[in-house]
């Protein structure tokens, strides 16, 4: 499974339930909550997870440039169940997915075509953080005209910390196919299938619209009260136990 990362329960025996979890902007090598989530789904309640990695980095006028493929992405998380359901003792029928602020998009784009397809793979939950749904949800209207129009890199300003000396940037090369990013359009003849949705968000989000958020949950089938809105920001710093309860709820219930 390339560009992934698993983490295998120490009691391993056939028929193991899976998650894959995608983190936001980040590169294979960097840490993220996502590993703590899946070190804690593994070690605690006999989870299998694969953090897949759908971001690369590279150098570019002298910053630090994060650059991914939302098609492939999407095609990912399809390869990566099918390659582990192969290669690992995993239960078919016990399969969550996590998503982080934007890799909500491709993780959306597979839960379409999962409903498309008939799947071997069985997907009980699926849980995103601060789902960063697509260009007319990021930031605000005269920040991203600006991008446009001037055609600069966007600054990952919470990555530009420390003994960082670079800066941290989706290059402007990526922005024509930011643009044509709406996960909420994408949804719109979507009917939900019996994946059980939990959505976690900060209420004062100002990076993505919590607004589009709510409209994400409800579209794609979720229950209120699996809506989790937080006295916070787009980071979520105490989101960890609500994913973990979910997955545990729904893949070792």
């Amino acid at each position: 499974m390339h560009n992934s990362q698993i983490f295998i329960p120490a009691n391993i025996k056939n028929n193991l339930p899976l998650v894959i979890a995608l983190p936001g902007i980040v590169a294979g090598d960097e840490p993220t909550r996502i590993n703590s989530i899946l070190e804690d789904l593994s070690t605690n309640y006999g989870i299998m997870g694969i953090r897949l990695n759908y971001v690369e980095k590279e150098e570019i006028r002298g910053c630090i440039a994060y650059k991914f493929n939302i098609h492939d992405s999407a095609l990912n998380i399809e390869n990566t169940i099918e390659k582990a359901l192969e290669e690992l003792p995993i239960d078919s029928n016990r399969i969550g997915i996590i998503s982080n602020s934007i890799s909500a998009f491709p993780a959306t784009k597979y839960l379409i075509n999962y409903q498309k397809s008939n799947k071997k793979a069985r997907i009980r939950c699926y849980t995103s953080i601060s789902p960063l749904l697509g260009w007319q949800y990021f930031l605000n209207r005269e920040i991203r005209e600006y991008l446009e129009k001037e055609k600069i890199d966007i600054l990952l300003n919470e990555c530009n910390r420390g003994k960082d000396t670079k800066n941290k940037i989706i290059p402007r090369e990526m922005i024509p196919q930011l643009i044509k990013m709406d996960a909420i359009a994408d949804l719109e003849s979507y009917i939900p299938n019996g994946v059980e949705i939990r959505t976690i968000l900060g209420s004062k989000d100002r990076k993505a619209d919590p607004k589009s958020m709510r409209k994400y949950h409800f579209r794609l089938g979720g229950k209120s009260e699996d809506l989790i809105v937080l006295d916070t920001d787009h980071d979520v710093p105490d989101s960890n136990n609500y994913v973990i309860s979910f997955m545990v709820q729904h893949l070792n219930g």
